[in-house]
């Protein structure tokens, strides 16, 4: 499920449930839409309640990254499961985002 939290220049993608390869199409879709309007410069990554991640959601998270960084912008994600955070890192996540 995705939720938009909106703040000026910030949008933050707020997901919950699994991120695999069948909802992260639809996810980076409904995010990019967002994007598109251009009046964002931070984009945030809500992980919070995020119950599972595969190399799907690495991909949404790097592709949008690169989208961002395109029009001078930034990629943010907030994480509060360490073991998923250890695994973003381990990914070489964190050379291009900020975990929060």
């Amino acid at each position: 499920m995705l939720e938009f939290e909106i703040d000026n220049t910030v949008l933050t993608a707020v997901i919950t449930g699994e991120l695999d390869q069948h909802t992260a199409g639809v996810l980076r879709e409904q995010i990019d839409l967002k994007l598109a309007t251009g009046i964002y410069n931070t984009l945030i990554f809500d992980f919070t309640n995020l119950s599972f991640m595969d190399s799907s959601g690495i991909a949404l998270v790097m592709g949008r990254v690169k989208n961002m960084q395109a029009v001078s912008g930034n990629v943010k994600v907030r994480i509060n499961d360490v073991k998923m955070a250890k695994i973003l890192t381990m990914s070489g996540m964190d050379k291009y985002v900020e975990f929060i």
